[in-house]
């Protein structure tokens, strides 16, 4: 006789004989599964005491009044947005937990924890990672909280060279490289700001090779490529710029335009009036990398107020109020008693 499969108490519970006798045995009568068991399985681990039920069937309880409270606190959830609705709804910690927001996705929301507020998916950026979970509204304004207060150590560790020798690395690095082709290959397809100003690129790194054709003298508005040079060294400093490898930057920034350039991707005669006032030489300028790369987007400090008329018709409308409110301010100054 198996004691464990065959032993049955003889009422309902076991008696205490019947405990005692099973202990003899080194066993044990679990009264949920209703089985002698060995009296190991009764000890939970660092406790001395004997456990009424066994492991098997305290795991299953746990799991069971784990599985209730879920249920509950899910059920709490939306009884509290119904009452309060998704503008008014708030998480029950300071964080919001994996149900709550589980049960906003059911809706087609997301948390903010910037904003602390329930917002759709729409207002969300596409991230592959959703780690960093901020709203399109929320995250200009921590970027420039971030930068207000580390802005020093931001340009410091951009003009080290420990950022310099990870740059090369990392453009040297050949999977890097397919990478990076793949994207300027899809960006090229999808987005037409990116495409026009890769052929702006283009056309100036032929002229520059001196292997430019009559459409990139055409738009730059030069005759030949010692025309475009001289022009360009009244505007800079350093009369080696061509050898020292500046930058052309466009005084009137390229993303200024981007409203007219995508309303007119396929009207030629738009584009044939536009993009020589855009990329004509009147409009370019020598910088080195330093200085191009680190001029901000909002940049009116080169501008000319004379030049405004030429660009006006071709800016953004934001930028258009921008520009204006700035040389508003600039001829509201109150001018100094020398320049009397």
């Amino acid at each position: 006789m198996n004691i464990e499969s065959d032993f049955k108490p003889r009422g309902v519970n076991v008696s205490r004989e019947e405990s005692r006798f099973l202990k003899e045995k080194g066993l044990k009568w679990c009264p949920r599964c209703r089985t002698a068991k060995d009296l190991s399985i009764f000890v939970r681990k660092g406790a001395k005491r004997v456990m009424d039920y066994c492991g098997e069937c305290r795991d299953t309880e746990t799991i069971l009044k784990a599985v209730f409270r879920t249920e509950k606190f899910k059920a709490s959830v939306k009884l509290r947005l119904k009452l309060q609705g998704l503008s008014g709804f708030k998480p029950s910690g300071n964080r919001i937990s994996i149900y709550e927001a589980s049960i906003l996705a059911e809706l087609g929301c997301k948390w903010c924890p910037y904003c602390f507020k329930a917002v759709r998916f729409e207002q969300f950026r596409a991230l592959k990672s959703e780690r960093f979970s901020i709203c399109k509204k929320c995250n200009p304004i921590r970027d420039a909280a971030y930068k207000a207060i580390n802005n020093g150590k931001i340009t410091k560790y951009n003009q080290s060279e420990e950022r310099r020798a990870s740059v090369k690395a990392y453009k040297n690095d050949p999977k890097n490289r397919v990478k990076r082709n793949l994207l300027k290959r899809n960006a090229y397809r999808t987005n037409p700001l990116i495409k026009f100003r890769l052929r702006l690129s283009e056309a100036t790194r032929r002229l520059c090779n001196n292997k430019a054709g009559k459409d990139t003298l055409n738009i730059m508005g030069v005759n030949s490529v010692e025309h475009f040079i001289s022009l360009m060294s009244v505007k800079t400093d350093n009369p080696n710029w061509f050898r020292d490898g500046y930058h052309l930057d466009h005084i009137w920034q390229f993303n200024w335009f981007s409203e007219f350039l995508l309303k007119n991707v396929e009207n030629d005669h738009n584009l044939s009036l536009a993009l020589p006032v855009i990329h004509g030489h009147k409009n370019l300028r020598p910088l080195s990398s330093t200085e191009n790369c680190q001029r901000p987007k909002n940049d009116f400090l080169p501008l000319n107020l004379d030049d405004l008329p030429l660009y006006e018709p071709y800016l953004n409308s934001d930028i258009k109020q921008k520009i204006h409110c700035y040389f508003k301010s600039l001829s509201e100054r109150p001018r100094s008693k020398n320049s009397k």
